[in-house]
């Protein structure tokens, strides 16, 4: 069990995959990144953001 829960915290996602837990739009995570206002790295020109920063984002009431 510990496992898996190691494996969730380090999950990384795309900017579809944010979007959708965060339930937002795809074009408003990419201006929160762009802004950089959400936490997230670029990789080539792709967005990938952690599971575990989103999660201490929505905790922080939507501030970085």
């Amino acid at each position: 069990m510990a496992r898996k829960q190691h494996k969730q915290e380090n999950e990384v996602m795309t900017t579809d995959e944010a979007a959708a837990y965060l339930k937002m739009s795809t074009r408003t995570v990419r201006l929160l990144l762009g802004a950089k206002k959400l936490p997230g790295a670029k990789v080539g020109n792709t967005w990938r953001l952690s599971k575990a920063a989103l999660d201490a984002f929505i905790a922080n009431g939507g501030r970085q």
